[in-house]
């Protein structure tokens, strides 16, 4: 499949008809695995100089499965910038969507209440959908100064270094395995000089923080019990491979990403037999880096 292929128009849905969740998670998954599908893993976008993907009319980066999403359209159709828009939010900008161009479906959650009959009330979060466009897609658009300011790479062992900082215990040992325990909160690598790139150290160290947030002092995510290859197993094997992905964009280091094609064979696999598994697995990616992120925060203000 070409990556030109790949569709990302709302298709099948009727005008008007409102979607529900399973319909979102649905499109959403349908379109990860294209990308898959071409070759494209949508959680290992390299680092490129303007950081995540970003909302023209918020000026924030967004979050959770969206970044998937449209870490995987920039990719597979080489846009240029992370900037995103409404059809609306373009127009403001002087911009002209091009005849042709197809928008991207995004998800966002929306806290609704209710009252029951004996006048108690509720809340509850709704999945919602809508279309956006990147600003490659348009002529005329003028991006405000601030959305083009480009980062300097970080330093790669560094960045990784302040992310392994954040809480559990880490150790270098001269052997073959990497991993996170538990009962210790203990992070173990080999031995720096045994990787044959910092890069690739790197992406080994972050999907073992991305781990270790599980632990039950943070977001008590770990299933201890759950066997090597069951739902639960490959659930949070998926958490932490976007959670390093997301926390080397937020870093600003350079990774090597394992992108065999029996990796990506894998993925496949595993998302056409649970499709609702990506839409969880970012919604706890993004919590995990959010405990990364808050903690380092934290060190940086006490020190």
């Amino acid at each position: 499949m070409s990556l030109r292929t790949i569709g990302y128009a709302n298709k099948g849905t009727r005008k008007g008809h409102k979607m529900n969740r399973t319909e979102i998670q649905e499109i959403v998954t349908n379109n990860i695995i294209s990308a898959l599908d071409a070759g494209v893993v949508p959680w290992q976008k390299p680092w490129d100089g303007y950081g995540g993907q970003t909302s023209l009319s918020t000026g924030k980066a967004y979050r959770g499965v969206n970044t998937l999403i449209l870490d995987a359209v920039q990719m597979s159709h080489g846009y240029g910038l992370p900037l995103w828009g409404t059809y609306k939010q373009i127009a403001a900008l002087g911009g002209q969507i091009r005849k042709g161009e197809k928008g991207t479906p995004i998800v966002f959650w929306k806290k609704l209440e209710k009252e029951s009959d004996d006048g108690e009330k509720s809340s509850f979060m709704m999945m919602k959908f809508y279309t956006v466009f990147n600003v490659d897609q348009a002529d005329g658009v003028e991006i405000p100064a601030r959305f083009l300011v480009e980062r300097e790479p970080v330093d790669v062992l560094e960045g990784v270094g302040e992310a392994l900082s954040y809480g559990p215990v880490v150790r270098h040992v001269a052997q073959d395995k990497a991993y996170y325990e538990a009962g210790t909160d203990r992070i173990t690598l080999p031995a720096l000089e045994q990787f044959a790139s910092p890069e690739k150290y790197a992406a080994t160290a972050l999907h073992e923080v991305a781990h270790s947030t599980g632990h039950e002092s943070r977001l008590a995510r770990l299933d201890s019990s759950a066997p090597f290859g069951c739902a639960s197993y490959a659930e949070e094997e998926l958490v932490a491979e976007i959670a390093a992905a997301m926390l080397a964009t937020v870093i600003g280091v350079r990774v090597e990403w394992d992108q065999t094609a029996a990796y990506v064979a894998s993925w496949l696999r595993v998302l056409r037999n649970d499709r609702a598994m990506i839409v969880s697995a970012a919604q706890k990616a993004q919590k995990a880096v959010d405990v990364v992120l808050a903690a380092s925060m934290v060190q940086e203000v006490a020190a």
